[in-house]
């Protein structure tokens, strides 16, 4: 009968114990990015959609989908350069005409016998095209301070995300790093083993 009452008190310290080890378990694994789970416990379809990405960029996706101010960022940062691509695209068109016409015309220039007036309508074909390139001076200025901001916007947002990420992968570095009980027990395994191995082999 004291032998069942022990079994009884056993069976239930040991069941309480494994409830409060799920939980914990339960806890520490929705608090860990699904990046970072082990690969039974991680819905994978969700990265599949998106195509092969790296582990930053996977726990900064997850970041961005719960922080709105990090959306907003994203957000901000696509039209920066939907609007940086559109300009640099109208003036490409707008340039390309003017820079065909030149060379079309001084192609046609070859064609003029008069060696004097050859000579004298490549000079106005020059000055005219300095006058063009001072007319686009501003934008040629405009377009490297664009080119230098969206540079310093793409070198700041790696920053972001490296530190970003940074905060989860220490987090989940302190909160599961493994046991060393089990490679204790190991060793202590392995030695005995090593040992047995030993005693049975024939001396030599």
């Amino acid at each position: 009968m004291l032998k069942l009452k022990y079994c009884c008190i056993f069976f239930v310290v040991l069941f309480f114990s494994c409830e409060e080890n799920g939980k914990d378990k339960f806890e520490a694994m929705k608090d860990t990015p699904k990046a970072l789970q082990k690969s039974g416990e991680l819905d994978v379809s969700s990265f599949k959609s998106r195509g092969k990405i790296n582990l930053v960029g996977e726990l900064y996706q997850e970041l961005l989908e719960r922080d709105p101010e990090l959306r907003k960022l994203e957000e901000s940062r696509d039209e920066f350069n939907k609007g940086h691509q559109n300009y640099l695209n109208r003036f490409d068109e707008y340039d390309d005409k003017s820079r065909e016409y030149y060379g079309d015309a001084n192609s046609f220039v070859k064609a003029i016998k008069d060696s004097i007036l050859r000579k004298k309508i490549e000079q106005l074909l020059l000055r005219n095209e300095e006058k063009y390139k001072h007319l686009i001076s501003k934008h040629s200025s405009l377009q490297d301070e664009l080119s230098k901001h969206s540079s310093t916007i793409e070198d700041r947002l790696v920053v972001l995300k490296i530190l970003l990420t940074l905060e989860q992968i220490e987090k989940y570095q302190k909160g599961n790093l493994p046991d060393t009980k089990e490679a204790s027990l190991l060793i202590k395994k392995g030695k005995m083993v090593s040992s047995k191995t030993d005693s049975l082999t024939p001396k030599y």
